[in-house]
């Protein structure tokens, strides 16, 4: 099945990447980095030249998600996953009660359990959907997974859990895409690679003074903490416009020339407005399709930024992204470990509208090549 599929030039996308993460990185980002000569690339992370374009990103980030001037802007190495064992060794005192609904949130649960010193809670739906976001338990820490990437289901608004429990957010695959109360949140944090159009391997935070304390709090107590697992030496060296070892400058320059292009097309609710009009567009289309629909039942929780489509049983999925992928439309493969007959689409602010438009386009034709 579409072995022979051939799709008309005209019905291509202009830029095929659709990719769940790493996500598309426009080309004039390299533009704008090419024409940097020496100045970046190859310098020292301690270099004043790479201290001004963290410093500038910490500001440009604060500007356009809105962040209290009290909250702190962290970034670090390794990737926003890193952060999960960062949280267990400098962070959670005792317990951490987690809210689990796909395979992202589910392993930040397992890894914390795994630290001997802590205890852990799970309250765990079905995939495609949320579980019940309350609670009235005695953990120090509640975890919780705004955009599960491997299932396409979003936490439409911050929940309020009438809890001193800290309230951390893993944000990965949303962060940048919609509006958050940062009144209600204590750390969020995310990787550069999804709606920053960036590459991977370093993780910015949104930090509150409690958290702040709540660190501090951690290191008093004496627990063992390597220092690549210490939250005191990221905010140590964030305050410093820093990282502890050495970062991607790359993927920091993309992320300032991201955030220039996020704040001139209106910043964040502008953003959040145009994802949710391809949001609609696509599980729209979908709904209407005879061969596809989307994962998740309920629209309120269905992902502004990766659109997660069943395929109908007849169809394999698998052929169908292995026949696009001839045509440049790549990375719309489903999760892996979901073992779903789906094909999982990036929508982040950085894909344009009309791309997903031809992308359906291509949908229909070969559908109707069966």
């Amino acid at each position: 099945m579409f072995e022979e599929l051939k799709i008309p030039v005209d019905l291509l996308p202009k830029d095929g990447r659709f990719g769940a993460g790493p996500s598309k990185i426009p080309v004039h980002f390299l533009d704008r980095l090419q024409k940097t000569g020496s100045s970046i690339l190859g310098n020292s992370h301690r270099n004043p030249i790479i201290l001004d374009l963290v410093k500038r990103c910490q500001t440009k980030l604060k500007t356009y998600l809105c962040i209290p001037d009290e909250y702190q802007i962290l970034l670090g190495n390794g990737g926003a996953s890193i952060v999960w064992e960062m949280l267990a060794f400098s962070a959670v005192k005792e317990k951490s009660a987690h809210f689990a609904c796909g395979e992202f949130s589910s392993k930040w649960e397992s890894l914390t359990k795994a630290a001997p010193w802590l205890k852990t809670e799970k309250f765990e739906s079905d995939y495609g959907t949320l579980p019940e976001l309350s609670y009235n338990g005695d953990a120090d820490l509640i975890a919780i997974t705004q955009n599960e990437t491997s299932t396409g289901v979003m936490i439409p608004v911050c929940p309020d859990f009438n809890s001193d429990a800290l309230l951390t957010v893993d944000a990965t695959s949303i962060a940048g895409v919609t509006e958050w109360d940062w009144n209600k949140t204590d750390l969020y944090y995310f990787s550069l690679q999804k709606a920053f159009a960036s590459e991977g391997g370093l993780y910015f935070a949104v930090a509150s003074p409690k958290f702040i304390q709540r660190v501090a709090e951690v290191k008093e107590t004496k627990r063992y903490i390597p220092s690549m697992m210490s939250f005191d030496d990221v905010i140590s060296n964030s305050s410093k416009n820093q990282t502890l070892n050495t970062p991607s400058l790359t993927s920091l320059f993309f992320l300032e020339c991201a955030l220039d292009d996020l704040l001139a097309k209106g910043g964040l609710k502008a953003i959040q407005k145009a994802s949710k009009e391809k949001a609609d567009f696509i599980y729209s289309f979908a709904e209407k399709s005879k061969f596809m629909s989307p994962y998740v039942k309920n629209p309120e929780y269905r992902s502004l930024s990766v659109a997660t489509l069943d395929v109908v049983d007849e169809i394999s999925a698998d052929n169908l992204v292995k026949a696009f992928r001839k045509s440049g439309i790549v990375d719309i493969n489903s999760y892996r470990k979901l073992g779903r007959n789906q094909i999982r689409v990036g929508i982040f602010p950085f894909v344009e509208m009309d791309d997903v438009k031809k992308l359906t386009e291509c949908l229909d034709y070969a559908f109707k090549s069966i």
